[in-house]
């Protein structure tokens, strides 16, 4: 089981597997918080070997962890 974030406007589709920007293993307590209309900061709360997926940069998204 992963827990995923996947950012999208609301009126759009969100179920694109190619949208992904993080994937970790198990569930867990991710908190999300936008700086502004391109900028997405996620706090995953795991360590880094249970991390599948970490991306950067969608698109006009940059996204930082903590």
């Amino acid at each position: 089981m992963f827990a995923e974030v996947t950012p999208h406007r609301s009126d759009e589709k969100y179920d694109r597997a190619d949208d992904v920007v993080v994937a970790v293993v198990g569930e867990r307590k991710i908190e999300m918080r936008w700086a502004d209309d391109s900028h997405l900061f996620v706090d995953y709360g795991c360590n880094e070997d249970d991390v599948r997926l970490r991306v950067t940069k969608k698109g006009m998204t940059t996204v930082s962890y903590k």
